[in-house]
């Protein structure tokens, strides 16, 4: 989704972004905020605000919103830098998985996406042979990586929820209102939300 902010911050010149680093360190330190790894939840929802700015950051370099030139190659380069880096560290994660791949095919066709002149080429309009194959086999297999780790994390929460249901209908004695019950506390195996390619 576009979020207004992450765009200006993403295009606010360095020495501004330098000085917001260092009054917010200097902040935290004063504060003496302590250094946690967020976990469930928080995970979660700091995980989908990284990967919002990373593909921002990905976008302004493929159609870039302000300067001369229609891209910025090196902010993709980041981008995918960036993206490698998170997928390494958090292997089990889909949609990290699922934005890199997307990613290393958009940016396979840089090469051919601009002529000599500088103007836009259109997709079926491009010299196929400047497509860049080793990004392709990456993202596609980024690709997979996501559909399996997906289907991993998918089996693995039934498999938790199953155990959940178990445990529940031993504590109720078999009693039909301790699975009822169980359901009501929105732990039934469906109502997980579907994971998405952000």
């Amino acid at each position: 989704m576009y979020d207004p902010a992450k765009q200006a911050l993403c295009l606010s010149v360095e020495s501004t972004i330098a000085q917001r680093i260092v009054r917010a360190k200097r902040t935290l330190a004063e504060a003496r905020v302590p250094f946690e790894v967020p976990r469930g939840p928080e995970f979660a929802a700091r995980l989908s605000s990284v990967l919002d700015v990373m593909y921002l950051i990905f976008n302004e370099g493929y159609t870039a919103t302000a300067g001369d030139d229609w891209m910025r190659p090196a902010l993709c380069e980041d981008a995918l830098r960036l993206g490698r880096i998170l997928a390494e560290l958090v292997p089990r994660e889909p949609e990290v998985h699922g934005l890199v791949a997307l990613m290393e095919i958009q940016a396979s066709r840089s090469r051919a996406r601009v002529s000599a002149s500088g103007t836009p080429i259109l997709l079926f309009d491009q010299n196929r042979a400047l497509w860049d194959r080793l990004l392709i086999r990456r993202g596609l297999a980024g690709a997979r990586t996501r559909r399996e780790t997906d289907r991993r994390t998918r089996t693995l929460r039934v498999a938790s929820r199953d155990r959940g249901l178990s445990r529940a209908r031993r504590q109720a004695g078999g009693r039909r209102t301790g699975y009822a019950s169980w359901i009501c506390t929105g732990n039934s195996l469906s109502s997980h939300p579907p994971l998405s390619w952000n």
